[in-house]
């Protein structure tokens, strides 16, 4: 949140919605990724009761029924559906408020009803996501009381809490994440290599009858599982998209002071703000067809 004023409540459900469901999402996937590891681990081994009972086949099969039924919730909850409509609303709103609170367009000082055009603009957001309106149908959708107080301040404080409070702030932010995601990107890269290096050796191995144990197979389902979480997470691709923001805010934040009138903030406001929501704009329709990925 903001250090500058807080944000309406309409952005905070929403965006504890998204944050419940992002949760809720990587968990499920997760889960099922290591079960399914774990199915192959069992199958790589015998492990005979003495009432006959293959017991790493049992093991193996139920690993494969709890993968599956998580899946089979998965898609019939949906949380990544949460996530995504979550985000898009809560992302949508912390613009407009900063758009208010500092008088860019269309919020600009000189309108008269810019605090009633708001609100109706928060609900027209709210209302879009059909989840999201019956959870948001009672929450305030007004200015706080820190967004009208800054609203009402000089250019010059409202261009000093856009600088530190939106631009500098979501430059850091995007440079941050764009090191972590290339961090991630590098590390799984790196294991998905070592385990197809390792399923190739165990192969051998065992053709070579070196060894008794499919370690092969226990290899190439890790190799996967680490494939398919790194198509879930998207780190390469989150890694550029968020370097370009980064470069992108370094050059607006430049042009900051050279706004000298109320008329050329506003536009410059508007202008900053759909420089910052860019990269969430494409984020969003990449992720509007987008189903769990294949852990097959």
């Amino acid at each position: 949140m903001s250090e500058v004023f807080a944000f309406p409540e309409a952005f905070v459900i929403p965006d504890e919605v998204s944050l419940d469901g992002q949760k809720r999402f990587i968990r499920s996937t997760r889960v099922q990724l290591l079960l399914l590891v774990t199915a192959s681990a069992a199958g790589a081994f015998a492990w005979q009761l003495d009432n006959g009972w293959d017991a790493a086949a049992l093991v193996a099969g139920l690993a494969f029924a709890a993968a599956a039924a998580l899946r089979t919730i998965l898609l019939l909850r949906r949380p990544h559906r949460d996530w995504y409509d979550g985000r898009a609303a809560a992302e949508s709103i912390k613009t407009l408020a900063w758009k208010y609170a500092v008088g860019g367009d269309p919020f600009v000082l000189d309108q008269p009803d810019a605090e009633t055009r708001f609100t109706e603009v928060v609900r027209d957001v709210l209302s879009s996501f059909h989840k999201l309106s019956e959870k948001t149908a009672q929450i305030s959708a007004s200015p706080t009381e820190g967004m009208t107080k800054l609203r009402r301040s000089p250019l010059g404080a409202r261009q000093k809490a856009f600088l530190q409070g939106r631009i500098v702030d979501q430059e850091q932010w995007y440079a941050k994440k764009a090191r972590w995601n290339r961090e991630r990107a590098r590390f799984w890269g790196g294991s998905m290599l070592a385990l197809q290096i390792a399923a190739a050796v165990g192969a051998f191995l065992k053709g070579f009858n070196i060894i008794d144990i499919d370690l092969f197979g226990l290899a190439g389902a890790a190799a996967a599982s680490a494939a398919a979480w790194l198509e879930t997470k998207q780190h390469q691709t989150i890694a550029r998209a968020y370097a370009v923001a980064a470069q992108e805010l370094a050059s607006i934040r430049d042009l900051v002071s050279q706004q000298t009138t109320e008329k050329a903030w506003g536009t410059f406001v508007a202008e900053s703000e759909e420089a910052i929501s860019r990269e969430h704009t494409m984020w969003k329709a990449s992720t509007r067809t987008r189903e769990p990925v294949s852990l097959a």
